[in-house]
């Protein structure tokens, strides 16, 4: 897991740190009956964060999670407190 040695130093500064593998992606198995698409991350990563009841976030974005991020950030501004994006890009719809 990319973030193994990240995460902990987070939470020793006082946050909660969530590190999802998305679908496809890590050691995480392909969406099962929904096509790859957009939309089907935007909603996998709303249901995500519900399920966690995770309010205002700050996200941390990386490669692919970095343009399924800024699409959900861009859908979702009033839940999102800051960004910190690496290695990725933004692609407009």
């Amino acid at each position: 897991m990319l973030w193994k040695d990240i995460v902990p130093s987070i939470v020793s500064s006082g946050y909660r740190a969530i590190a999802p593998d998305l679908p496809g992606f890590g050691g995480s198995d392909r969406f099962l009956n929904h096509p790859h698409t957009w939309e089907n991350y935007i909603n996998f990563v709303t249901s995500f964060l519900e399920g966690l009841q995770v309010g205002k976030t700050h996200l941390v974005l990386h490669d692919w999670g970095g343009l399924i991020g800024l699409r959900w950030s861009r859908m979702n501004p009033e839940k999102v407190l800051s960004l910190v994006v690496t290695d990725t890009v933004y692609c407009a719809d």
